[in-house]
């Protein structure tokens, strides 16, 4: 039995009949800037909510007020945190995640598999296989091209059905990646 030379780390994760044909990441910058300014104002509120609740709290504890003043910010105090954090997560870490998703997210292309790795917080891999009857669709302009490969469908309120668009996003060689996926659903037909 023949054994061949896996791309270096990946040698479990590839079947023993594929071969990566491509690999890339989204281009460096603002890749959507609409939705990071629209959850950056959203986020505002909340970010200010917590601030001043925790101010309050900080204030009332270090008064020389009674033990009431004390209770009141022991309440407060917790009660912000959660505020904070919602509203960090929303003002700071969408400006973070969209300027740097050149740095941790990571497309590669298999003969029979799409992947998407991310290393923000933790390492997650998606795969998603290649098949005769995906629908591939290539989007030019803005920051880069994206290929959508594939859609990841959910429940959402009342029972309806949202559908996400799945691919390598901002990406340089759009035009290239869009031909290798037809020639993989090409040699998937013979």
């Amino acid at each position: 039995m023949e054994t061949r030379d896996a791309t270096p780390g990946w040698e479990d994760i590839l079947d023993s009949d594929e071969d990566l044909i491509w690999q890339g990441n989204p281009r460096p910058g603002l890749t959507s800037p609409g939705k990071t300014v629209f959850l950056s104002i959203f986020g505002l509120p909340f970010l200010g909510a917590g601030l001043a609740v925790f101010g309050f709290g900080v204030f009332a504890l270090f008064s020389l007020g009674g033990s009431a003043d004390i209770v009141s910010a022991l309440f407060a105090i917790p009660f912000s945190v959660p505020f904070i954090g919602v509203g960090l997560h929303l003002v700071v870490f969408s400006w973070y995640k969209a300027l740097t998703a050149h740095r941790h997210v990571h497309y590669s292309l298999s003969n029979k598999r799409a992947y998407i790795a991310t290393d923000y917080w933790k390492r997650t891999l998606e795969s998603y296989p290649v098949r005769p009857d995906s629908r591939i669709q290539l989007d030019t302009g803005g920051r880069g091209d994206t290929v959508w490969f594939d859609v990841k469908t959910r429940r959402g309120q009342k029972g309806r059905t949202i559908e996400t668009p799945v691919g390598f996003e901002h990406i340089v060689d759009g035009s290239r990646v869009y031909r290798l996926l037809r020639d993989i659903q090409r040699e998937q037909t013979q």
